[in-house]
């Protein structure tokens, strides 16, 4: 099968799945490529900063499920060798897998997405 898109995205992450959504939000024909749908539960969590959420603000509501699908953070606890050594305050959101598949599930309406790797580069997506 050959997709014919105006972008395509490669890595359904935070950042890719964001980028995919804007885009296609804009108008662009997009296709989202990541291995995974939906997104596996698994041991990580991407951190969404002030600056970062001051950006997010542009989105709109694409921003309100993120921070509904996040836990917000006031503290910062810096550790070495699992022991606690520092604490500051901090402004921030963890995501979470339940945030990418969250976004994945909005973005169904503005883009395709293809559930593959990349294997090599060219005009055209196979």
């Amino acid at each position: 099968m050959m997709y014919g898109v105006d972008i395509g995205t490669v890595g359904g992450g935070l950042g890719g799945s964001i980028a995919a959504a804007t885009l296609g939000r804009a108008g662009f024909s997009v296709a989202l490529i990541d291995a995974h749908h939906p997104y596996p539960e698994d041991f990580r969590c991407e951190k969404i900063e002030e600056k970062q959420f001051k950006l997010l603000r542009e989105t709109g509501r694409l921003m309100e499920g993120i921070v509904a699908a996040s836990t917000l953070f006031t503290e910062l606890w810096i550790a070495r060798f699992g022991r606690v050594m520092n604490k500051r305050p901090w402004f921030g959101f963890a995501a979470k897998d339940g945030v990418l598949n969250f976004l994945r599930h909005r973005l169904a309406r503005c883009h395709d997405r293809v559930f593959n790797e990349v294997v090599g580069k060219g005009a055209g997506i196979e």
